[in-house]
């Protein structure tokens, strides 16, 4: 048996009701296994394309790809705004919050650079102090875990 995306779409379906054999598809074309029809595995009488005829210079040819079959109508959707209502002024509200907070963030990531630059002015390792800002921010427990792993693996790689 075909699989069904192996046959074009415009290809009549198997409606498992009036038809008396199987339709399948081959490297001959469409056969018609039946009991009683024209003989298994023989083709069925299907029009062949007319060739185009051969000219001196090569021709684009139009894309002959298989018909798409007609899309099913589909349920009407549903508009996804419908039940949705929007106090205007409140979410004007929150946008402005969200604005003003996205600009004191961009405001302090600037005044972080700042002091980076500063740090190295100074002399001190940007990388370290990053380091050591990170284990202050650590739980102690897990800061402790830390450095006891740190401590096996140089103890194994020595």
């Amino acid at each position: 048996m075909v699989k069904k995306s192996d046959k074009p779409a415009d290809t009549p379906e198997d409606d498992g009701g009036t038809a008396t054999g199987a339709l399948t598809w081959g490297s001959g074309g469409f056969t018609t296994d039946t009991a009683s029809g024209t003989g298994a595995g023989e083709p069925d009488p299907v029009p062949a394309e007319p060739e185009e005829p051969e000219t001196a210079e090569p021709v684009a040819k139009a894309k002959r790809g298989r018909r798409k079959a007609p899309k099913a109508e589909l349920p009407e959707e549903k508009d996804p705004t419908a039940n949705i209502s929007v106090n205007t002024t409140e979410l004007v509200s929150y946008v402005e919050r969200i604005e003003r907070v996205q600009e004191e963030i961009s405001e302090m990531k600037g005044d972080l650079k700042e002091l980076f630059v500063e740090v190295k002015a100074k002399g001190y390792s940007a990388a370290i102090l990053r380091k050591v800002l990170a284990r202050r921010a650590m739980d102690p427990e897990k800061r402790r875990e830390v450095d006891a792993m740190i401590e096996l693996y140089e103890e194994a790689l020595r």
